[in-house]
């Protein structure tokens, strides 16, 4: 356009550009700030000369204010509380040829940091057979909070927990901080220890030995780790077991406490040099004043014991201490005399069948005075 005129002496032109139509391209954004922060609200428009003013409504947009000093296409509004929360902001733009051009309201949302409004309580539960723990689940915590929280676990429901006390932390977090609660999960061992003992044993002691080294394993068994083993009665593995029977007795404790039944077995040691009788003592008959000798065959003696019956026990005879015994210068009153001998090996004793002594009384001749016949006279 081109304007002509005259001012005092002369006449002169201007050249004035066409008018051009002024135009909002991008509203004020909604904004979520957390209390404290800086909230930003930002408006485009295109258009020759534009002069910005923002507005502030603080009744839901039914009115507006004029911001002092917020006439910048971005406003900034430092340090929010939650009193401002819903606060509305809008630019009116002073155009060249559109006249005034008003924005949206970019509303102000104040957030919250999480709080928990339920968090799950305390757990105790027993062991699942056969494992040190168990699966364990539990009931979400709730959470408030804007924007809405997003919570997780130290420990998903349903994990699995093992035996003891473990703390679950829940974590509430969103854009404006972190809240924290916890509860815990604890799982009782019940499941006692099992034991296993080994099969009886039967061993034979070696030559020059009354006694055997017997080795022999008792394992214990647990869903946990940290069983032991407890022997009650007979001796340990690897020990000297004396000859005949011993009951060995163990039971096992696992880490807890808890207590399995006992297990038994027994250690028999066969004396591997026992004394064998191949001949017993055998009855004698004799006359009275002569001598009865009994006599006994026997392997892996060591020394003898003669001994005879005297009508309620048996007594050790002084010095008869050899294979064979003689009875000398026997008389009527030793008749059915018994005796027997005992064997002694060099860990056992074995005792013969007893022999009985049979003594016939020697003859008597009586004399009996004769009658004299005489010869009879005529």
């Amino acid at each position: 356009t081109i304007v002509a005129a005259t001012h005092g002496r002369g006449l002169w032109t201007a050249k004035i550009p066409p008018c051009a139509v002024s135009t909002i391209t991008a509203q004020p954004n909604n904004s979520l700030t957390c209390p404290g922060q800086t909230a930003t609200f930002t408006v485009a428009a295109a258009g020759p000369s534009l002069v910005y003013q923002w507005q502030l409504s603080t009744d839901g947009g039914a009115t507006y204010n004029n911001i002092p000093g917020a006439t910048a296409a971005t406003l900034n509004v430092p340090a929010v509380t939650p009193a401002m929360n819903g606060y509305r902001y809008r630019n009116i733009m002073d155009t060249y040829c559109s006249g005034l051009l008003t924005s949206n309201g970019g509303i102000l949302t104040v957030g919250a940091t999480p709080s928990f409004t339920s968090c799950p309580a305390n757990i105790t539960v027993s062991n699942t057979p056969g494992l040190c723990g168990a699966n364990v689940s539990f009931p979400a915590a709730i959470a408030s909070g804007n924007p809405a929280p997003v919570v997780t676990y130290s420990a998903a429901s349903g994990s699995f927990f093992p035996k003891g006390t473990t703390t679950v932390i829940a974590t509430a977090t969103n854009s404006c901080g972190t809240q924290t609660c916890s509860f815990t999960v604890t799982v009782n061992d019940v499941q006692v220890p099992t034991i296993s003992c080994p099969a009886n044993i039967t061993v034979t002691s070696p030559v020059g030995s009354c006694t055997a080294n017997v080795n022999y394993t008792v394992t214990g068994a647990d869903n946990c780790p940290g069983v032991s083993i407890t022997r009650t009665a007979g001796l340990a593995s690897g020990s000297a077991f004396p000859i005949g029977t011993t009951s060995v007795t163990h039971f096992a404790t696992d880490a807890g406490g808890l207590v399995s039944v006992p297990c038994s077995f027994t250690v028999t040691v066969i004396d591997g040099q026992l004394p064998v009788i191949s001949a017993q003592p055998s009855n004698k008959t004799v006359c009275a004043g002569t001598n009865a000798t009994f006599s006994v065959t026997a392997t892996n003696g060591a020394s003898y014991q003669w001994q005879s019956w005297n009508g309620s026990v048996w007594s050790n005879i002084p010095g008869a201490n050899s294979s064979t015994y003689t009875v000398s210068n026997t008389t009527y009153s030793m008749n059915t005399n018994s005796y027997r001998v005992i064997v002694n090996g060099l860990c056992t004793p074995v005792t013969s069948s007893h022999a009985t002594l049979y003594v016939n009384p020697l003859p008597t001749v009586t004399l009996v005075p004769s009658r004299k016949i005489g010869r009879a006279h005529v």
